[in-house]
């Protein structure tokens, strides 16, 4: 695991270690998390937020050719830090599970992966209140006839799809299974990284996967595939994405909320998502 502080500039660094003594259990100590993080709103003294993230998502988090980390969900979350002098944001990278089991065991206060609301997940996270993108998701196979005319999942019965454990593809997946026992779509659980969903398609380890638009976009064009089908008639959901909390991180949730609606009303969301996706998939 790596972890990236973004520091202030304004903060000295004796403040900064003052500071890391003084609020370690933000860390790695699991006993912090029973109270709400606080920090002087005066931004004299900035508690250190630990938040996990991604670096093999791209375009949401990932590790550019210079070695930073960056992403939308990344600079979503340096825009924040800029306009919430009471915080100093400590970006933790780790895979996408474990950004919710270090949610649950108070590893971490926050953290963003394009999570999607679901009630199994509401029981054990606070989630944000104001979306950070929009996250339709459609089937995408590759070109084969037998795909020509799909519609749903329906169409799909007996087949395989990938899912990132915990994710909301896995949660669907196993809801529609329960509904629909005589139309079982088979899981093949992964890390969920963008080579895994391209080499398991391509590869013909699944035969579709579940995703947005701005990822299909993405995918096919970092990876020069030219034989996949974006299924437009084949929404699975309509949802959106939004930054988890530690299940008493109020304050912080209600803080962060702020911020968030602060970038929506000045178009730097947008800005952002046009950047990283090439289109504007906020929700306005």
């Amino acid at each position: 695991m790596k972890s990236i502080i973004l520091r202030k500039p304004t903060v000295i660094i004796f403040v900064t270690i003052f500071m890391a003594v003084l609020l370690s259990s933000c860390g790695g100590n699991a006993n912090s998390s029973s109270s709400e993080s606080s920090g002087d709103p005066s931004g004299s003294d900035p508690a250190v937020i630990p938040v996990g993230v991604c670096s093999t998502a791209k375009p949401d988090a990932y590790i550019d050719e210079d070695g930073k980390l960056t992403g939308y969900d990344v600079e979503v979350l340096k825009a924040i830090d800029e306009l919430l002098p009471q915080y100093e944001l400590d970006l933790q990278t780790m895979e996408f599970s474990e950004i919710l089991n270090s949610l649950a065991t108070s590893r971490v206060l926050a953290g963003s992966q394009e999570f999607e609301w679901n009630a199994e997940r509401a029981n054990t996270y606070l989630f944000g209140e104001v979306p950070l993108i929009g996250y339709n998701t459609f089937i995408i196979t590759l070109d084969d006839p037998q795909y020509e005319n799909i519609t749903g999942l329906a169409d799909l019965a007996g087949k395989s799809t990938l899912a990132s454990q915990g994710g909301s593809v896995e949660a669907i997946i196993n809801s529609w299974n329960e509904e629909n026992p005589d139309k079982e779509i088979k899981k093949v659980i992964s890390g969920g990284t963008s080579e895994d969903y391209v080499n398991f398609l391509n590869n013909r380890v699944v035969d579709f996967i579940i995703a947005n638009e701005q990822n299909f976009v993405r995918w096919t064009e970092d990876f020069n595939v030219d034989n996949w089908v974006f299924h437009e008639q084949a929404k699975i959901y309509d949802s959106n994405s939004y930054i988890l909390f530690e299940k008493n991180q109020v304050q912080l949730q209600q803080d962060f909320d702020d911020a968030l609606q602060e970038l929506s009303d000045n178009g730097k969301l947008a800005e952002l998502s046009i950047e990283f996706y090439g289109k504007d998939y906020t929700v306005h």
